[in-house]
């Protein structure tokens, strides 16, 4: 996602004072927006006339501010400033009447959370990339035709052979050739091959009928070698043992690169706008890469895509692309052979977030000899210092140094690389959680987790087995402080809020457990309190059999000393000493 610039003016507009207040103090002292306010259309439209603003956010509640009425007198304005609708209104019916007329986004309004707050801020500032990109692109269009209404004309005249017989002096400024440099040679030697034999066809149809004219589009290669598109219009005259032929051109290179761009900047778009979706629908990472690849590719605005993904290692894993054709085994080998491609080695070593490569630098490389008229954009896939891999892209080499290009590339960049991110995060707290369910699982000592309320949340093998309940009894169905004896259940719940209160009173306590089978079970308990949850992590040691043990050795050594007692007592009644032999 493109990121928007400290203090951008924002004008927020809405009927609720509260809500409005709330939402613009948020995004200002969060996000550092210059956020103004409005608390009605018709303030707002003052102000849009007044004042310039990056974007239009409307807090849109009913019945207090009909948003979507606001949002179409702006456009009936031509007034093209981002629009970003954060509304209550969840109908579907509100959300494409608000799109229809104009909106860019429709945010629905639930909480008004962080979360809620941190997807608006997103909004925006794509809102103000797409709206920069747009405003670029007019710019440009607008140069174009500025330069085509005072483009004077470059005007050749050609034999009855073709050679050129005369040419105007533009053509140094159009082609770059001084005219001693096109003087007296074929005109045929300018043009594609694939165009020479409709010149000639074409010319000599026309040189039949004698002066008749004819117009087209034609490339002719410049002097630094790139082609040069002409609208034409040529005409035919007869001389004496021959023709002529004057050809009055005018240079729409210009005109057909922005009609190209144009086209591309909108498939760039969709394209990015439909990895945008897989990165959110997928929820297999290899799959979403993979699709991601090929969307590139069948977008239209690459010729080939691939991502190279690291390990955990740092070392290149593997790879998916789309576009490669045979050449995707070639890739491979040099990946297997510890050779990875330059692209990929060079984006991850730069601080820069593209690098931009001719294929005569790619030596070695099968794609950089066969697609010749294309260069390579390589970019790291990193979010918050940590790297992912590298993503490479085949570029018409007139779009590589484009600041609309990169600007539109780094939001979707931005996508790919957060998404890899979440899977990476989502991989790592499976493995934890794998690694501490089997430590409570194999812990050897009765263990289980409940929530504030003394449910049972999960509970271990030991657990089962000391109470004789099985886990679909126990685990969020029962109150385990149930299976607490009776006369020991007010204590051990003093106990467990005391741990809440004050984490660092007693830790553990002898209670009784009852077991399903109604047997009394002597416990030694140790609770922790996870903070952020509230929940509590009880291990008991079963002291059942230490207590018998202890109890029958009482009344064993009771027994012996009631034993001693009596022979004692026996004896001194003889009244004389007895001896023992």
């Amino acid at each position: 996602m493109s990121t928007i610039t400290e203090s951008a003016k924002i004008l927020m507009v809405g009927g609720d004072e509260v809500t409005l207040g709330t939402s613009a103090a948020h995004m200002g002292f969060k996000y550092a927006l210059d956020v103004q306010l409005a608390d009605s259309a018709t303030e707002a439209l003052k102000k849009l006339v007044s004042q310039d603003y990056e974007a239009i956010v409307l807090v849109h509640r009913e019945p207090y501010f009909d948003g979507i009425e606001f949002t179409k007198q702006v456009r009936e304005l031509g007034n093209q400033t981002p629009i970003i609708v954060y509304s209550s209104d969840r109908k579907e019916e509100s959300i494409l009447r608000a799109l229809g007329n104009g909106a860019n986004f429709y945010l629905k309004r639930d909480a008004s959370t962080e979360a809620e707050y941190a997807v608006l801020f997103s909004l925006i500032s794509e809102a103000m990339a797409r709206h920069q990109a747009e405003e670029a692109i007019a710019h440009n269009a607008k140069r174009f035709s500025m330069l085509i209404q005072n483009t004077s004309e470059l005007v050749l005249v050609l034999d009855d052979d073709h050679s050129i017989r005369y040419v105007s002096p533009s053509v140094s400024r159009i082609l770059g050739y001084e005219l001693e440099e096109m003087m007296g040679r074929q005109f045929l030697e300018f043009l594609p091959q694939v165009q020479r034999s409709k010149w000639t066809d074409t010319s000599a149809t026309h040189k039949q009928e004698s002066s008749s004219s004819w117009r087209d589009e034609i490339c002719v290669r410049s002097k630094s070698g790139s082609w040069a598109v002409l609208d034409f219009i040529a005409s035919v005259f007869a001389t004496d043992g021959g023709h002529e032929t004057l050809i009055n051109a005018r240079d729409i290179t210009e005109k057909k690169n922005q009609e190209m761009l144009v086209v591309r900047t909108n498939l760039l778009l969709r394209t990015i706008a439909n990895i945008h979706q897989q990165c959110l629908r997928n929820s297999d990472s290899d799959e979403m890469l993979r699709l991601i690849s090929e969307e590139f590719v069948d977008g239209g605005c690459f010729e080939y895509a691939w991502i190279a993904i690291l390990d955990d290692e740092g070392q290149f894993s593997s790879i998916t692309g789309g576009g490669l054709g045979t050449h995707i085994d070639s890739i491979l080998d040099r990946f297997e052979r510890g050779e990875p491609p330059a692209c990929c080695t060079e984006a991850l070593e730069s601080s820069e977030l593209f690098q931009f490569r001719h294929p005569s630098s790619c030596g070695g490389c099968p794609l950089a000899s066969s697609v010749c008229v294309w260069g390579a954009v390589s970019s790291k896939l990193a979010y918050n210092g940590e790297d992912f891999g590298t993503l490479t892209l085949g570029i018409p080499k007139g779009f590589m140094d484009r600041d609309e290009e990169r600007v539109l590339l780094t939001s979707v960049i931005e996508d790919i690389s957060f998404a890899m991110h979440d899977f990476k995060l989502q991989s790592r707290l499976e493995s934890s959680e794998q690694k501490y369910k089997a430590i409570f699982e194999n812990t050897g000592t009765a263990m289980v987790i409940d929530d504030d309320e003394m449910r049972t949340v999960l509970v271990n093998t030991e657990f089962t087995r000391l109470t004789g309940y099985s886990r679909s009894e126990l685990e969020n169905n029962m109150l385990w402080a149930g299976l607490i004896h009776k006369d020991d259940a007010d204590r051990f719940k003093s106990f467990r809020r005391t741990s809440i209160i004050n984490p660092g009173a007693q830790k553990s306590l002898e209670f009784r457990l009852v077991a399903k089978d109604g047997a009394i079970k002597e416990v030694l308990g140790f609770v922790h309190i996870i903070p952020e949850t509230g929940n509590g992590v009880m291990s008991m040691v079963d002291l059942t059999d230490q207590k018998k043990m202890k109890e029958n050795l009482k009344h064993q050594i009771n027994a012996q000393k009631e034993i001693l007692e009596s022979m004692v007592g026996g004896i001194q009644g003889l009244g004389r000493p007895i001896k023992f032999k």
